[in-house]
């Protein structure tokens, strides 16, 4: 009769140790469904937050920069209407954007009389203008300011020229460290105000 009971759990044992190996691999591979699952749910979740916070192109157009000497040029050419307006005919100064500069040209006539060095008194109120506004755009855009002076054949006459007219503008505002005069050869008997920005530096 002993002998038959300890058959009897002899055979059980095997059976409970492989259910127990069973049921413990089950748990091990039921807990790693539930992590697969787990990070699945958290990396859905993040995919759907970057998809609802990108922008479609169509709602949202990006606009090209704008350029930063066209718009001075702008409000140049607006005050520059304002200082010529009875001292310069409207086609007979002219603005120009190009090569990186803003170029504000007008005839010698219209600042000096024949053959003369001296500035026309009717103009002295026109340069003292142009410097204020020259001046502030070279302190505030950080501008260098040339003034070409065309010598027409009488190059002793342009250097007067520029001379007097250098020292009007640095008297009236023109920062003169950032300030130069230039006598150029040329035909058109013109005077260049050639502004050139140093936004780099």
């Amino acid at each position: 009769m002993d002998g038959e009971t300890v058959e009897a759990h002899g055979a059980d044992g095997p059976e409970q140790a492989n259910t127990v190996l069973f049921l413990a691999l089950y748990l091990i591979l039921l807990a790693f469904f539930i992590m697969l699952n787990s990070s699945a749910e958290i990396t859905e979740a993040r995919a759907r937050a970057v998809v609802g916070g990108v922008s479609l192109a169509s709602e949202l157009p990006v606009a090209p920069a704008p350029d930063a000497l066209a718009l001075v040029a702008d409000r140049l050419e607006t005050e520059l209407v304002t200082i010529f307006d009875g001292h310069v005919d409207p086609g007979e100064w002219r603005l120009q954007t190009g090569a990186g500069a803003l170029s504000v040209r007008l005839p010698q006539r219209k600042a000096f009389g024949a053959d003369s060095s001296v500035l026309r008194p009717t103009r002295t109120a026109m340069v003292r203008r142009l410097a204020e506004v020259f001046g502030d755009l070279q302190s505030a855009e950080g501008f260098d300011l040339v003034v070409r002076v065309e010598s027409d054949g009488d190059e002793g006459l342009a250097r007067r020229r520029a001379a007097a007219l250098g020292r009007d503008l640095v008297r009236q505002g023109v920062a003169s460290d950032r300030f130069s005069l230039q006598v150029v050869a040329g035909e058109g008997a013109g005077i260049e105000f050639l502004l050139q920005p140093a936004w780099e530096e």
